[in-house]
């Protein structure tokens, strides 16, 4: 699975407190960003044969889309879903258009979670009647889509009793004739056509259907949770296995072995969509976090299982048991004992890795400190049984995607979790990294094969943590890996693919080290060999522009930048611009604008260093909003040069969202009649929120005074806005 980093507490408590209250503002932002992270993950695990269209093991974990008992311990992951939930929630009450877009995006997805969340958003529109929204989950064969059963039988529950009796029995002569075949279709029609029953007023079809089935099947019983056992499809499959957790544990203290015995011999049965031994094995690891000695009692009889793949099931549920507990000092040291006498397969030695990393990380089951050189002599086993096979081939994403999740990744982010641990515990007495770290980084780093591939990817998205720890060594031995000229190319792009999607941050301090020379200079070779890294390379140089103390100006390096960067390059840096003014302090803004960005953009209008092209001056003028009190002068030059209403429309978003429009009427209405009168007919989708900014300019001014924008927007595409003068 895909992990989020973040605190289990404080990411959720953040949403809720922070985020959530202001979906007014940020609902298309946080919609946008949930929907992207969702794809990307499924994207990822798909590439590694993790996941499929079907199936995908974040969807799996995830029992409900709605708020639900079998989800009450989320994780940061989960927090995404939620996300993309409310936001579109929120957009399905308050922008319809929008909303009923992203729903419609999200019914098309491969990611089962999208999928999930477009049924979810169908029963949550209050537009739709229940006949239209059972009507829309019977086309294109929705009702069974394997990934999204739970939501499916949901939005049957909520909305079966008020459609027409037709459309009721059309549901079940449906299910009856369509259910996909498989090894349990008779009681998956058997169970649905119970949740029918029990959902709205009695059919003499559901009656019949369900008479038929069970004089073929007298022995079926109605499922506890008809919603959730389906196929093998995601949502919580309710296990079969007939010991439960702390009975286990009181065989495994009279008799480990005779236990282990009694764990196979519960387990030959199967359910649909899971095995036996997959419900042995989550009982184990249950036990485990609750008792962990329970799991090297266990261990000891592990080499009498029959085969091979069940062993390593055992070692697997045992060390999934350890990673999820709190373990105190003597069962960490009890832990890594029994850890150096593991099998050394590869799907052991990850399921180690990741309890190392996350056993490094601060928290409730921190490695304690005194045992931190046991765990990196098991961190450096590890590491030498990786074979070259242990990265799989670089995505289309690049090197992160796949040095995150393979062992090597894992034990490079355990390195660096655990030189946070010896920082903590040196506190003010911190002098750098020690002789023994340094060496083993530097094993790491020049290791020519996937295993340096990787620690190097990871170690660049730690920049200016390394850097912080360690000036010399970083200044040494990882900044020079940038340097297309200074390094081998391949070892260029992975330090530059961790760090520019590893977010490996900057302060002023790294920047006068070196990497915003760095950045700049290397523009041209990241265009040309990572053309994906190309926005973050943008993302980046915008944040250091606006918040750096470095004067971009004054140093020149905004001039040189400009003058390396593509075309492409320099509109992407246009528009991230914007999307930091959008997130910063107005008081910033103002300061920037009076420190370097007036400056900059009179230097572009006189062509310097290049011509200011009318994409760039297009997403320039998406910076206008932001700029309080200058902002009659920004629009000034903003309409100084050729530039449309950008696609997006991030202009309009920008006014609608600001007091401009009721501070400066006039000059708002001079800027989008400049754009729109550059607009031609098709070029863009008419945004509803420009009919928001006419609105507020109508109250703050003569309607007079629109009829140039009002005819800017017929010209551009707009037909409704003749209109808007009369308000509607």
């Amino acid at each position: 699975m895909v992990n989020v980093y973040g605190d289990h507490y404080w990411l959720p408590e953040a949403w809720e407190t922070i985020f959530k209250p202001h979906l007014a503002e940020m609902a298309m932002d946080i919609n946008v960003l949930a929907d992207c992270s969702l794809r990307r993950a499924h994207c990822l695990m798909v590439s590694f044969s993790a996941a499929s269209n079907d199936w995908d093991p974040d969807s799996f974990a995830r029992s409900a889309i709605e708020p639900h008992e079998q989800d009450r311990h989320p994780d940061p992951k989960g927090l995404i879903i939620d996300m993309a939930r409310d936001s579109v929630e929120y957009l399905l009450d308050q922008h319809l258009e929008i909303g009923s877009g992203v729903v419609a995006s999200w019914a098309r997805a491969e990611s089962p979670l999208l999928r999930r969340l477009a049924v979810h958003g169908w029963s949550h529109r209050k537009d739709k009647s229940s006949e239209e929204k059972v009507t829309w989950l019977l086309t294109d064969r929705r009702l069974f889509d394997d990934g999204a059963k739970h939501e499916n039988f949901r939005l049957i529950k909520l909305n079966f009793a008020g459609c027409s009796e037709a459309l009721r029995n059309r549901v079940v002569e449906t299910v009856v004739r369509d259910t996909p075949q498989s090894e349990y279709r008779d009681y998956s029609i058997y169970n649905f056509l119970i949740w029918i029953s029990e959902t709205g007023p009695e059919l003499e079809s559901v009656a019949k259907a369900l008479r038929s089935i069970c004089e073929e099947h007298p022995e079926y019983e109605p499922s506890e949770y008809p919603d959730f056992d389906h196929w093998g499809m995601s949502g919580s499959v309710v296990s079969a296995f007939p010991l439960a957790a702390d009975e286990l544990h009181q065989r495994i203290q009279e008799d480990a072995g005779s236990a282990l015995g009694d764990v196979v011999a519960l387990s030959s049965y199967e359910q649909p969509g899971r095995s036996g031994w997959q419900d042995a094995l989550e009982c184990v690891s249950t036990a485990v976090v609750r008792w962990p000695e329970d799991g090297k009692l266990l261990l000891t009889y592990a080499d009498d299982l029959e085969t091979v793949p069940e062993e390593e099931g055992l070692w697997r549920a045992v060390i999934d048991g350890w990673t999820r507990a709190a373990l105190d000092n003597d069962q960490w040291r009890s832990v890594l004992d029994t850890l150096e006498r593991r099998p050394k397969g590869a799907d052991i030695n990850h399921a180690t890795a990741r309890l190392l990393e996350i056993g490094a990380r601060r928290g409730d089951n921190e490695i304690p400190p005194n045992l931190r050189h046991e765990a990196r002599q098991l961190a450096r086993s590890i590491w030498s049984d990786i074979t070259d096979t242990d990265l799989p081939g670089v995505s289309g994403d690049g090197w992160y995607g796949p040095a995150r999740y393979g062992r090597a990744g894992i034990i490079a982010e355990f390195w660096i979790h655990s030189i946070s641990g010896d920082w903590r515990s040196a506190g003010d007495n911190w002098s750098g990294l020690s002789t023994e770290v340094k060496n083993e980084l530097d094993l790491m780093i020049a290791d020519d094969g996937p295993r340096g591939a990787a620690a190097r990817t990871i170690f660049g998205s730690y920049l200016r943590f390394l850097f912080g720890a360690d000036e010399q060594w970083c200044g040494n031995i990882l900044l020079p890996l940038f340097s297309w000229r200074a390094t081998a190319e391949a070892a260029a792009q992975q330090v530059w693919d961790g760090y520019l999607q590893g977010r490996g941050g900057w302060n002023d301090r790294l920047l006068d080290h070196g990497l915003l020379d760095l950045l700049v200079n290397e523009t041209p070779r990241v265009e040309t060999h990572q053309p994906v890294l190309v926005a973050h390379l943008c993302a980046q140089l915008a944040g250091i522009a606006l918040n750096s103390k470095t004067d971009p100006v004054g140093t020149g390096w905004l001039r040189r930048f400009i003058s390396l960067a593509s075309p492409v390059t320099r509109h992407l840096w246009a528009g991230k611009v914007r999307e930091s003014l959008s997130r910063s302090p107005s008081e910033l803004a103002e300061s920037r604008w009076k420190t370097w960005i007036r400056t900059y953009w009179e230097q572009r209008l006189e062509s310097v260093p290049v011509p200011l092209s009318p994409a760039e001056a297009a997403e320039m003028a998406g910076w206008t909003p932001y700029f309080t009190e200058s902002f009659p002068e920004a629009v000034r030059l903003a309409t100084s040069s050729r530039a449309t209403l950008a696609p997006r429309a991030h202009v309009v978003h920008g006014l609608i969202h600001s007091d401009v429009l009721k501070r400066h009427p006039h000059d708002s209405i001079a800027l989008l009649t400049h754009l729109l009168s550059h607009t031609r007919l098709g070029e863009i989708e008419p945004d509803y929120q420009l009919e928001d900014c006419v609105t507020v300019l109508r109250e703050n001014t003569d309607s007079l005074n629109l009829i140039p924008l009002v005819e800017a927007a017929i010209g551009a595409g707009y037909q409704n806005a003749a209109s808007w003068l009369a308000g509607g």
